[in-house]
């Protein structure tokens, strides 16, 4: 599996570790990311749908040639969002946010992904940003990371 930026209530019980919710947390917070919006977009994927991508990825599957194992890398994300639509998403779950300007007029394309392997893995529906962001700004409230 290969993913990007993982969001979510972290698993591991303790302390916050790692780089992606600290990141993130200083985003919300407005410590990081506060002098302008990047021209560029982020892939990102809930935890909870990269464990279950990971589980479909590790059993053979039943095709009308028996059974498959999947192998190979799959792309372990939802999608790629621009980063004004990630911070806006962010102010629609916490209105004091203060979203930085944006200094650019057109923006970058976003980065998109041939999907088709990572589908065939029968997943379905996957989670959509507000809800990737309102379970890790939850969870990081529920910590003390941002108030």
């Amino acid at each position: 599996m290969n993913p990007s930026l993982i969001l979510a209530p972290q698993l591991k019980p303790g302390d916050i570790t790692g780089n992606g919710l600290p990141w993130f947390a200083r985003i919300v917070k407005g410590d990081a990311m506060n002098q302008q919006i990047p021209n560029d977009s982020m892939s990102i994927i809930h935890c909870e749908d990269l464990a279950k991508l990971s589980i479909l990825a590790a059993f053979p599957k039943q095709s009308c040639d028996g059974l498959v194992l999947p192998s190979g890398r799959y792309f372990g994300v939802n999608q790629s969002w621009a980063w004004e639509e990630i911070l806006l998403a962010i102010k629609s779950r916490r209105p004091d946010f203060n979203i930085p300007p944006k200094k650019f007029e057109k923006q970058n394309p976003v980065t998109k992904f041939d999907n088709t392997r990572r589908d065939s893995l029968g997943l379905g529906v996957m989670k959509d940003l507000s809800t990737i962001l309102d379970d890790t700004i939850t969870f990081l409230e529920e910590k003390g990371l941002i108030k």
